[in-house]
């Protein structure tokens, strides 16, 4: 195991501890967060989430079409999307990971 995969597990450790007790739906969406923003910092992204029921458990699954730090690149990337998938697109800019970060987002699928 790298040393950067030990540092994101660690990461992840963290931030679900801090969480306390959560769902398995809000804790994939920190799993995500965490992961877009440590292999993607500096740049734009691109995904859709979704919503899945496995064993009446909803999980949330996020698949990325984009990242750069080029915004303009990332919209052509999913430009020809039909619209309905389109609509369902999230794009954000993800800073850098820092010593005093902390997951603030609402955690979806209460």
């Amino acid at each position: 195991m790298s040393s950067a995969e030990v540092e994101f597990d660690q990461l992840c450790r963290d931030a679900l501890r801090e969480a306390g007790e959560i769902s398995a739906a809000q804790r994939d969406a920190i799993l995500a967060d965490l992961r877009l923003r440590f292999e993607h910092p500096g740049q734009y992204v691109a995904y859709i989430d979704r919503c899945q029921v496995r064993n009446k458990i909803s999980r949330l699954t996020r698949d990325v079409l984009a990242h750069s730090t080029d915004l303009s690149e990332v919209k052509a990337a999913f430009s020809q999307l039909a619209t309905k998938k389109r609509a369902k697109v999230e794009v954000e800019y993800l800073d850098p990971l820092s010593e005093d970060f902390q997951l603030l987002h609402d955690l979806p699928f209460r």
